[in-house]
């Protein structure tokens, strides 16, 4: 899969979960939060409050920067998930779908880079100094 395509799959499922880019056409640019992505003449353009843009930058964690504290609450919520599933249905299969969904959107909400989108210059490593999602 390109570049552009797989930053635009990631960016489409993170939607939902609030993402802040910049706009890497601008090197001026400040953190946005992504509103929307709309297809205009064969091109895919990024909005933001009152712009859109090409190619944004979404921040992201590295799977790496997971805490063990974290790593256990993901194992641990969803694997008591998918064991419910299947016990109250008896449908194994649902279960892991039900599970792998869940997972999926943990790492979304949490702003996990589980498609490598960092490492092949698609997406900006959330630091202390940079991190757009502090309150």
């Amino acid at each position: 899969m390109d570049g552009e395509n797989k930053l635009l799959r990631f960016l489409s499922m993170a939607l939902p979960y609030g993402i802040f880019c910049i706009n890497s056409e601008d090197e001026n640019s400040k953190a946005y939060k992504l509103k929307s992505i709309n297809k205009h003449k064969g091109l895919w353009y990024y909005g933001f409050d009152g712009f859109s843009c090409l190619k944004p930058l979404p921040y992201l964690r590295p799977l790496s920067s997971m805490t063990e504290e974290e790593h256990s609450d993901l194992f641990n919520a969803y694997h008591y998930l998918e064991v419910k599933v299947a016990k109250s249905t008896g449908d194994y299969l649902k279960a892991a779908y039900i599970g792998d969904d869940a997972k999926y959107k943990w790492l979304l909400e949490n702003k996990f880079d589980f498609l490598d989108l960092i490492s092949d210059g698609l997406a900006i490593e959330i630091t202390k100094e940079n991190n757009p999602y502090k309150l």
